[in-house]
């Protein structure tokens, strides 16, 4: 664990202690002490290079996680209907067909940014159909955001090792307070402008991270116990017939009849089609 986790295990195990009354335990030298580590941000250079490496459709994608500070959820199940391009708001809420909720239960409107919304307005009228802002393929959620903005990083000639999606976050934080824009908070009643406004800030942002590791260390423990009764963890393993694909295609089926057919993915069929035939060609080499 880091030593900021051990310092909020800490903490959370000081306070049980205390609730029910248990006392003169420890000493405050106990305590484990760490050093707050600036947050990462990224580079007005790194997101040039990063942006123009970008196709029309993830440019959009990316600038919204930068320009909006939105978690990665958040922008995974953003809906049209949340977005008004009219008064250049997007609003955060639930989704209870997807199974979201925003965090803390709290839904939010945040304000776009003019070019942003132009953005968004031309991506609009390239979708065809389907409720969902940014999609897949097949107008369903996309969970690939993070594998994206990787590849976007190579393409870039970037380390990808450096970008993931929360990295945005803590930047749309980063440069509005380089350029002296603070943080006010009228519903928690915490204002950044004031010392007791920081203090309050940095106590929220430590329950918060101890609520992420939590959370963290319960999911690898399932995680764990289901390894160690033997259970297989993943999508469950399908059998393809390679065979059955190659005398579908001969028979005239386009890729994706095919695919709806054996109830099977549309990169799956192209991929074995593929191999197929280069198989083919080696046995007629030989």
């Amino acid at each position: 664990m880091s030593p900021r986790t051990v310092s909020n295990r800490w903490l959370a195990f000081m306070t049980f202690l205390k609730h029910f009354k248990i006392t003169g335990l420890t000493t405050r030298k106990d305590a484990p002490k760490f050093v707050e580590e600036e947050p990462e941000a990224y580079t007005k250079e790194e997101m040039n290079t990063f942006l123009a490496a970008c196709d029309e459709r993830r440019r959009t994608l990316f600038r919204f996680f930068l320009m909006t500070g939105c978690r990665e959820q958040e922008v995974m199940y953003a809906t049209w209907p949340d977005i008004d391009l009219k008064e250049k708001t997007f609003r955060v809420r639930a989704k209870p067909e997807y199974g979201f909720r925003p965090k803390s239960w709290e839904e939010r409107t945040v304000p776009l940014e003019p070019g942003l919304a132009l953005a968004l307005e031309r991506l609009q009228k390239g979708l065809k159909r389907g409720n969902l802002v940014f999609p897949t393929r097949n107008r369903k959620p996309n969970t690939k955001m993070l594998v994206a903005c990787k590849g976007v990083a190579r393409k870039a000639k970037l380390d990808p090792e450096k970008f993931w999606l929360h990295k945005f976050r803590a930047t749309f934080i980063t440069w509005h307070a380089d350029a002296g824009i603070q943080f006010i908070s009228y519903q928690e009643n915490i204002d950044t402008t004031s010392p007791l406004g920081q203090a309050l800030f940095t106590i929220v942002s430590a329950v918060a991270q101890l609520e992420r590791d939590l959370i963290r260390e319960r999911v690898n423990a399932g995680i764990r116990h289901a390894r160690a009764c033997g259970k297989q963890l993943g999508r469950p393993r399908r059998t393809v017939d390679s065979d059955e694909i190659v005398r579908l295609k001969d028979e005239g089926a386009s890729l994706r009849e095919i695919a709806k057919k054996l109830g099977i993915g549309y990169g799956t069929v192209r991929q074995r089609l593929w191999r197929a035939d280069t198989s083919n060609r080696k046995k007629t080499q030989r």
